[in-house]
C-alpha cells in the first residue's frame, strides 16, 4: 500500500451533458521529515471516464535546494593512490515544481529500480490534474453526472535508507509553431545528457493531430538507438 496518499480534497463533479471536463488542486504532502519516493501509484476514481491525470512535485515556499554530494565516475586506475580513486562532487539540486508522472488508461503503479529515488522534502505539494472525457459510444449516459475522487499515492524510502540514484524528470517542449491548412508538417525537439545518466522513462504529450513520433537516442561514439 502507498505510504501517503493525496488527492483533490472534496472530489470533483463533472456535469451532465458535459463531454470534457478538468479538475485541479495543490495538496501538501504530509511527512515529518526530508525522504525520498520510490515509487507511485495514480488511484484513478473513474477510469471509464477519466482520461489523464498528472502530478507535479512543488517544493516548499522560499526552499532553498542545497547542493548533495556525489561520487565521480571515472576510468579505474590501479596504480593511482588509493586516497584518489574515489572522488565526489556537490552537485546542485534542481528547483521546482518537478514533472513526477502521468496516467493514461491501462497504466499500472511506477516502481523505481532498487535504491534509485526522487528527493521528497518535508513541507513539499502535490499539484494533481485530472482530465475528463466521456466516451463517445456512451452517449446515452451523458445525461448523468459524473462524480470522481481520484488520488495519488507515494510509496517513500524507509529512515536512513541509501540512495546510489537520483531520479530527476527533464521537460523538452517544443516553441510554439502553426501547421498551415491541408498541410503536413514535422517538429524535432532535442536534450543533450550533461553527466552520466540512466534513462527509465519517456512520457510524451501529443496533440490531436499527431499521426506518428519518434524517439531516438544519440550515443557519444556515433551509435543511434530508437527508443519508440
Amino acid at each position: 500500500q502507498p505510504d501517503v496518499i493525496v488527492g483533490l480534497p472534496q472530489g470533483h463533479v463533472v456535469p451532465a451533458n458535459q463531454q470534457l471536463d478538468a479538475a485541479e488542486a495543490t495538496v501538501a504532502v504530509q511527512i515529518d521529515a526530508d525522504t525520498y519516493i520510490t515509487g507511485y501509484e495514480f488511484l484513478v476514481g473513474d477510469p471509464q471516464n477519466v482520461s489523464r491525470v498528472s502530478a507535479w512535485l512543488h517544493d516548499p515556499d522560499g526552499f532553498e535546494p542545497q547542493p548533495i554530494e556525489m561520487e565521480v565516475i571515472g576510468e579505474y586506475d590501479p596504480f593511482a593512490p588509493e586516497t584518489e580513486r574515489e572522488k565526489t562532487r556537490l552537485r546542485p539540486m534542481p528547483r521546482g515544481p518537478h514533472f513526477l508522472g502521468p496516467w493514461v488508461k491501462g497504466d499500472g503503479p511506477v516502481l523505481f529500480p532498487e535504491t534509485a529515488g526522487r528527493k521528497l522534502y518535508a513541507g513539499s505539494s502535490i499539484q494533481l490534474r485530472v482530465e475528463y472525457a466521456r466516451p463517445e459510444w456512451d452517449q446515452d449516459d451523458w445525461s448523468e453526472e459524473i462524480r470522481d475522487n481520484t488520488q495519488l499515492g507515494l510509496f517513500l524510502g524507509a529512515p536512513n535508507e541509501e540512495f546510489d540514484l537520483l531520479v530527476e524528470s527533464k521537460l523538452i517542449e517544443s516553441a510554439p509553431f502553426v501547421v498551415p491548412a491541408n498541410t503536413e508538417a514535422t517538429r524535432q525537439v532535442e536534450y543533450t545528457f550533461e553527466e552520466n545518466a540512466q534513462l527509465l522513462g519517456i512520457e510524451p504529450h501529443l496533440g490531436p493531430v499527431t499521426k506518428q513520433f519518434r524517439i531516438e537516442m544519440f550515443y557519444p561514439d556515433g551509435m543511434i538507438r530508437t527508443l519508440a
